[in-house]
């Protein structure tokens, strides 16, 4: 059976490893497995479907726009000293804080943790 991923992702075992599918591939897979993707909407029959031009998910827009916009904040004339200076891993929450309002120009999210405001940036 040849299917159409809808969902995000998917792999199988392939040999001592997997492979993996991500949203719009298409591949064969067993009826068995065919099945249970088309019973749980993660994936459609090719056969079955029309080809159609997958609709542009607007996610893709804000990720553009984000990517656009911080380009255009970087300048070569901007002198490296004027960078806030990371903080280390081992510091305290709200030297992150600190580290993420002179970032990003506003506090984090009151419920944020640590972990999730340093992997906000980075």
């Amino acid at each position: 059976m040849k299917v159409r991923l809808t969902s995000a992702g998917w792999r199988r075992r392939k040999g001592k490893g997997f492979e993996y599918f991500f949203r719009g591939d298409v591949f064969e897979v067993s009826e068995k497995h065919g099945a249970h993707l088309l019973k749980s909407k993660s994936a459609v029959d090719v056969d079955a479907v029309p080809e159609e031009a997958p609709a542009a998910d607007p996610a893709d827009d804000v990720v553009a726009e984000a990517f656009a916009a911080a380009d255009a904040a970087i300048t070569d004339d901007t002198p490296p000293g004027d960078a806030p200076e990371r903080p280390k891993n081992a510091a305290n929450k709200d030297t992150w804080v600190a580290y993420y309002a002179s970032v990003r120009g506003k506090a984090p999210a009151a419920s944020m943790t640590k972990e999730e405001i340093m992997a906000e940036v980075g």
